[in-house]
């Protein structure tokens, strides 16, 4: 996940030094390409733990037993 976060703000850096130099708008493209890469990279990492807790409760409300002498959630099996 904290890839997600470096690899947006290079791409937003990358992207505004070149349009800076092809405009000459030397920094504020640059600036501006930075914070949607910084905006970017944190929306990318909400999504993923989003869906990791998405996951991790599918899989506590899918473990739960019916039986009525052992506990919810206890996945040992008796051997």
């Amino acid at each position: 996940m904290g890839l997600h976060i470096v690899s947006s703000i290079i791409v937003g850096l990358v992207f505004g030094y070149y349009l800076d130099d092809y405009f000459g708008t030397k920094p504020w493209l640059i600036m501006i390409f930075f914070l949607l890469g910084v905006v970017a990279g944190f929306k990318m990492v909400w999504e993923d733990f989003r869906k990791l807790q998405r996951r991790l409760q599918e899989q506590q409300h899918g473990s739960l037993k019916q039986e009525g002498d052992k506990s919810a959630g206890d996945d040992q099996s008796e051997a």
